[in-house]
């Protein structure tokens, strides 16, 4: 019989157990919505000393209100048995995916770490320190096709109206509760500990951005910036590593990653900075240096031409980019009517954005963007008109505008779609330069038109085409055309993006690049040092996280698949698209691409299969099976095709470096 809490919440299963108690997916019977329920555990009942860090962790939480903190709904006590009732969270913690991928990309750690100091900045302004920033209290959830961290557990934070207990114990709701920066009993994981909380002394905010940091160098080293490798001993561990962190000795992030740069090590020189008073004064500051790491690169200057006859216009705009001007990041020019606009473009091939009325005097903004093209290939143009004018934005559209806004014009919408379109123009521009392509480009879209692309990317010092080593997958969402027969269109976007939000991390968490999204299946290739490896650990990953969403009962359950499949070779990237429009797209050629498209097509729900020349490379590390119902045609005749089972179990693909790489070029 299900047991129900206070006649409201119906336990339904446990999905976790800890020290303190256990968690529940429980029915809210009174609001028809499934939650997570915490109970504490029966030896930990007694006494208000016992509940402290209990009732602490509702408090503290429910006086947060951050997507990135976990939300509290309620707190009682069924007869002698105190519970929290939180949001259900669909994901899995920090501490489960550093288990499975010990290192991330820094793009990835770039994201997590940027949400959980949103989560510590609403905390802070609360006056609320958390002092247990580790990583079984961060949760990766999946929230509206994508995933984000959440802070959870804020059973020992101190600030506000209460204070958690110290080591005694004392009591949350006790008179004199600490306020934050409060002198602190050692509370809290030694691991993740500052050189304040060692010592005992005052802690306020830069306590959990220590943590912060430790965690951010974790997610991208997979070791701990002040412990050194292999030390075991309890007494001697935590001696060393107090001595270590109050010292402020940790081991340059470099050091262990040496692909890592130089500014990286400079972010962590400053976040482990002895005194307290030289670190980031922020969780706000914190995010900003780390986020900064992922673009530290010089960006160019995005240069954008707008084309406008009111009067105001030039003034208004200047005004709102006066302080991005300051940063060098843009320089704007100006053109009162469309011809203006064309000799700007034949005399700046430089020009990255024009933005564009509809209706001007003499040439309209249509003739206007037919003409954009010849002079100058790269320019991306966004229309800028009223709203009613709907019959002359989809014709611009149709014409290759590569956006629109609405008039009166939103300044902090403007700088989003110009940021778009210059992150679109940039990667074109990254694609010409070498002399053999020329000749390809040429025959593709004729010698003139190739003639004045060329010079003007040549004269920008950018664009090239290159050739490589490297295996292709493609991971589809198996079944989604049925999903398109029954469903409306926002919710059949949601079941892609689920998708999507599932297959991406795996691939980059093994240094995979996703290079398109091509209907409801993603296409990424990989290269380098042991690339067939990684691109087949990546699917297997994707392939075992779909099984235990399908096993693990949640109302998700059942509605997550996966077709993969996977070859390597020689592959070519370059530009492809038609300039007549416009348009120049990065692309992927090559055999391996259309072999691992093709085996996609053929592969069942969670199956990952392979050619029978890649299966014969991998065969030493995976278990793999011949398919001759199943063949690839080609000019030398049909050869079978394998499916990859999984894993050796002699294979530990995760310990040293391995002394036959799985690549084609070794």
């Amino acid at each position: 019989m299900t047991r129900a809490i206070r006649d409201r919440y119906a336990l339904e299963r446990e999905i976790g157990r800890g020290a303190f108690g256990s968690i529940w997916v429980a029915r809210d019977l009174q609001l028809g919505r499934d939650v997570a329920l915490k109970l504490l555990s029966g030896n930990a009942r007694g006494g208000r000393d016992a509940r402290a860090p209990f009732e602490q962790e509702a408090w503290a939480a429910a006086q947060l209100r951050s997507p990135h903190i976990v939300q509290i709904y309620d707190l009682g006590v069924e007869g002698d048995q105190p519970f929290i009732v939180m949001e259900l969270l669909e994901g899995e913690t920090l501490e489960t995916r550093l288990h499975r991928h010990p290192r991330l990309p820094l793009s990835v750690v770039v994201g997590i770490v940027g949400d959980i100091a949103k989560g510590l900045a609403t905390s802070h302004r609360a006056s609320i320190v958390h002092r247990d920033v580790k990583p079984s209290n961060v949760f990766l959830a999946r929230e509206g096709g994508r995933e984000i961290a959440k802070l959870l557990d804020f059973g020992v934070a101190m600030g506000g109206q209460h204070a958690a207990g110290s080591a005694t114990g004392a009591s949350a709701r006790s008179a004199g509760a600490r306020s934050a920066g409060a002198r602190s009993a050692l509370v809290g994981t030694p691991q993740y500990m500052s050189p304040e909380q060692f010592r005992g002394a005052a802690i306020d905010a830069r306590a959990d951005l220590w943590a912060l940091a430790i965690l951010a160098y974790q997610m991208l080293t997979g070791a701990h910036p002040f412990q050194r490798d292999g030390l075991d001993a309890p007494r001697d561990g935590l001696e060393a590593l107090r001595d270590a962190v109050c010292s402020s000795a940790f081991r340059p992030a470099s050091g262990r990653c040496p692909e890592l740069p130089a500014s990286v090590d400079a972010f962590f020189a400053r976040a482990f900075a002895e005194p307290a008073s030289e670190r980031f004064r922020s969780a706000e500051e914190f995010a900003s240096e780390f986020i900064g790491l992922a673009s530290r690169e010089a960006e160019p200057v995005l240069r954008l031409l707008f084309v406008d006859d009111e009067p105001d216009m030039q003034f208004l705009v200047r005004q709102r980019f006066r302080q991005l001007q300051k940063n060098d990041k843009y320089e704007l020019i100006f053109a009162t009517d469309a011809e203006l606009a064309l000799d700007e473009l034949r005399r700046r091939p430089d020009i990255d954005v024009v933005l564009t009325d509809l209706n001007m005097p003499g040439m309209d903004g249509l003739t206007f963007l037919s003409h954009v093209p010849a002079a100058n290939p790269f320019a991306r143009v966004v229309v800028v008109s009223a709203y009613s004018d709907m019959a002359n934005i989809r014709a611009a559209m149709n014409q290759g505008s590569f956006d629109f806004l609405g008039k009166p014009i939103d300044f902090e919408d403007l700088a989003r779609t110009i940021e778009k379109c210059g992150r679109h123009v940039r990667a074109l521009r990254q694609m010409l330069q070498s002399g053999e392509e020329n000749d390809i480009l040429k025959a593709m879209v004729g010698r003139g038109m190739a003639d004045r692309l060329i010079n003007s990317v040549r004269a920008n010092d950018n664009l090239r085409l290159e050739s490589f080593e490297a295996a292709v997958a493609f991971v589809d969402v198996h079944g989604f055309a049925r999903t398109l027969e029954h469903l409306p269109p926002e919710a059949i976007f949601e079941h892609l993006n689920a998708h999507f939000s599932l297959f991406v991390p795996e691939l980059l968490a093994r240094g995979g690049t996703v290079s398109r999204f091509v209907g409801d299946a993603v296409m990424a290739f990989f290269e380098g040092s042991d690339y067939l490896n990684r691109a087949v650990e990546a699917c297997l990953a994707i392939r075992d996280r779909l099984r235990m969403l399908n096993t693990d009962g949640s109302p998700q359950s059942g509605r997550y698949g996966v077709t993969m499949g996977l070859d390597a070779g020689t592959v070519f990237a370059g530009g492809a698209g038609s300039l007549a429009m416009g348009r120049l797209e990065p692309s992927l050629v090559g055999g391996a691409v259309s072999t691992a498209a093709r085996l996609q097509g053929m592969a069942r729900n969670h199956e990952l299969l392979v050619s029978a020349r890649v299966q014969a490379i991998i065969a030493p590390h995976y278990r793999c099976e011949l398919d001759e119902s199943r063949s690839l045609a080609s000019a030398e005749g049909a050869s079978p095709v394998a499916r990859v089972v999984g894993r050796e179990v002699a294979d530990d693909f995760r310990e040293g470096p391995r002394t036959t790489p799985l690549s084609f070029a070794s």
